[in-house]
């Protein structure tokens, strides 16, 4: 853009900034072309790009009162494209680069003067002497500046067309006059340059800093993420320097262009949106006061948003949740504004510029808390960064036992669903769960083990039988309503001593001890949907650490892995005595590499009290009903040849939902010492 051009789309934004219907013109006029081009980048042509180009020009008329100064007006506009088409279902590539050259079809002025007349006539902004038919002299007109030799040279002269359209015949005549001058300044423009040496990377001149790329071509109307550094170009190929309000926030770039600090407004959103609706879903309809209102950017798989819960908190936070799920991970606290570009996050905290990248973790939240590793030791924090206080912290079904945050061990709360409390009566020992008013609600195998519940769901472990030296277990859930159980692992020597639920990720995490009533080995095991897995922990169980007498005692749930206590304990212990911790270690398991827990086959079906009252007595005689494991006629299970280290059968269908790769066997527990 040379300086004509640049002054007359200047002049055209603070026109149509105060609401003048010519200025608008003038500023489709001026950028349509650029825009137009963008569009088809995209791989979108034909009507559907003139569609698109209209409806983003309503949006430009709509946000009229916020347009940016022309320097940065293409970079705006195309924040604006991106908006347009996710409002459309449509996303931009994250790796899209808009080309630099600016060669556009031919025949594309006949069209434009149609959509910018039809979308004037949308917008209610034509006059009744302007409403003619497309062969009218006003089409006419515009149409014979639009065909002049270059970009500059109409916009010289289409800023001149409707100041004086409808006035005197003289105005094409003027028009000329100026469209000579546009061109021979174009002209000095590009000799200038031309004369000049220009460098890959860097080059300095006396209009500011600009950048060549490998390719040959100048960076413009784009952000560029150099290393550490973020900078904007305007449309003239510069980095933007000083303050810049671009959208609902203020950006700050230093005398060399790089990025140094993002503010913007604070208050909260009022209307529906994409998170307020995550989190209604979530039960969680009251949290949504805390969005910052204009926060909320859709990029690939995650959706980023600032997030102040309390009223007297300075800055919200930053945080993230995926587009189709629950995980949700905060970035950092006390942030004054962001903005996502391809590679990395880019915020503002204590007058600094930070980089997240976007293929980085976070730390994952569980109703408004997240852990961090310190000292090989799993401290809990609140969404502000601000270690726990409390010495117990319940978090969705889980308590946490903490000692200056320092997570010391995780229990599972009372089994509800709804308001109905469920209770093991003698956990390792009796067979009954009790509800509040101490009735039994079932009755199933030698012993129930461990409880919890998801959903509308009672998850159980029970004890099938005590005989031999290691007993077998299987794991059913009952639907509390409906009172239909089903198994959902096969059976398995050992038992499962730990349930802890999972509601943000739907899953239930088990410690589980393959040995003896008196064995301290312990492994994870956890239960997705109707389905109960051991999960692979050979890549972080290595060394002599334990001997035999170690366990495994989940901790959080993290998208990929479980955060885990490996825990070295004094051997032996009752049925259901405390184990002595001796030594421990944080680690995390992957989730990469798990195998179906248990043979199936069949197995007691538990017995389930009526609607009212409770269980009858039993007598000896009598034998519970004999059911099949979930599935177990679909499934083509092989039975485990003799001399095999296996928990559990072989079976033909695996499940890898991350990496694909197959963990065909799980070492049983070390013997005993």
């Amino acid at each position: 853009m040379n300086t004509q051009a640049g002054l007359l789309l200047s002049d055209a934004i603070r026109r149509a900034r105060a609401g003048e219907n010519a200025g608008f013109e003038d500023l489709y006029l001026l950028s349509y072309q650029k825009t137009y081009r963008d569009i088809l980048a995209l791989g979108i042509s034909g009507e559907a790009a003139w569609e698109l180009l209209a409806a983003l020009y309503a949006e430009v008329w709509q946000k009229r009162a916020n347009l940016p100064e022309a320097g940065i007006f293409r970079s705006w506009l195309r924040v604006l494209l991106r908006d347009c088409l996710k409002q459309r279902g449509r996303e931009i590539p994250a790796t899209l680069e808009f080309p630099a050259d600016y060669t556009v079809e031919k025949g594309l002025t006949e069209k434009a003067t149609t959509v910018l007349i039809a979308l004037e006539e949308r917008l209610g902004l034509l006059g009744e002497t302007k409403k003619r038919r497309p062969g009218s002299r006003f089409q006419t007109n515009m149409q014979w500046l639009l065909t002049l030799g270059t970009i500059a040279a109409t916009a010289a002269a289409v800023s001149l067309l409707f100041g004086f359209l409808n006035r005197e015949s003289g105005a094409i005549h003027r028009a000329k006059a100026v469209v000579s001058s546009a061109v021979e300044t174009s002209a000095q423009t590009v000799s200038a340059s031309s004369g000049a040496l220009a460098y890959t990377g860097w080059n300095e001149s006396a209009r500011g800093r600009s950048y060549l790329t490998a390719g040959g071509q100048w960076l413009e109307s784009c952000w560029f993420e150099d290393g550490d550094t973020l900078y904007c170009f305007n449309e003239d190929g510069y980095v933007l320097t000083g303050n810049q309000n671009m959208e609902h926030e203020t950006f700050h770039f230093g005398k060399n262009g790089a990025l140094e600090n993002i503010t913007r407004g604070l208050e909260r959103e009022q209307g529906r949106t994409v998170i307020s609706e995550k989190m209604k879903e979530a039960g969680k309809a009251e949290a949504a006061s805390g969005i910052i209102a204009n926060s909320i950017t859709i990029d690939g798989d995650w959706i980023y948003y600032l997030y102040m819960e309390a009223d007297n908190a300075a800055l919200p936070s930053l945080l993230r949740v995926r587009r189709e799920g629950s995980d949700t991970q905060i970035i950092a606290d006390k942030v004054s504004g962001y903005t996502v570009q391809q590679k990395a996050v880019w915020y503002a905290r204590e007058n600094k510029i930070e980089r997240f990248a976007k293929e980085g973790s976070g730390a994952a939240i569980g109703a408004g808390f997240y852990v961090e590793n310190e000292g090989n030791r799993y401290v809990l924090m609140d969404r502000f960064g601000k270690r726990v206080s409390e010495d117990m912290q319940s978090i969705n079904g889980r308590r946490y036992i903490l000692s200056d945050a320092v997570i010391q061990d995780v229990i599972p709360e009372t089994a509800a669903v709804g308001t109905q409390h469920f209770y093991a009566a003698a956990a390792g020992e009796s067979p009954s769960v009790l509800t509040d008013e101490g009735k039994e609600f079932l009755r199933h195998g030698a012993a129930i083990d461990a409880m919890t519940a998801l959903d509308a769901d009672l998850y159980y472990s029970v004890m099938l039988s005590k005989e031999g030296a290691t007993p077998s277990s299987q794991i059913w859930k009952i639907n509390v309503k409906t009172k239909e159980a089903e198994a959902v692992s096969g059976v398995f020597p050992g038992r499962v001593v730990r349930m802890l639920p999972y509601p943000e990720t739907g899953v239930i995490y088990m410690e589980y001890r393959p040995g003896s009533l008196g064995s301290v080995y312990g492994q994870l095991a956890m239960i997705r949907g109707d389905e109960s897995y051991l999960l692979n922990d050979s890549t972080i169980r290595v060394g002599d650490f334990g001997k035999g007498n170690d366990r495994l005692v989940p901790v959080w749930a993290m998208e990929d892995s479980i955060l885990a206590y490996w825990e070295n304990c004094e051997p032996g212990a009752t049925v259901n005595a405390e184990v002595k911790v001796l030594d421990y270690q944080a680690v995390a398991v992957p989730l990469t590499k798990k195998r179906r827990l248990g043979s199936y086959q069949k197995s007691e079906k538990p017995l389930i009290a009526p609607e009212k009252g409770s269980l009858p007595e039993t007598t000896a005689e009598e034998s519970p009903a004999i059911v099949e494991s979930t599935e177990a006629k679909a499934r083509q299970v092989e039975s485990v040849p003799t001399g095999e280290n296996f928990v559990g059968e072989r079976t033909t269908d695996w499940m890898e939902p991350l990496n694909g790769s197959r963990d065909y066997g799980i070492l049983e527990a070390p013997a005993e010492d």
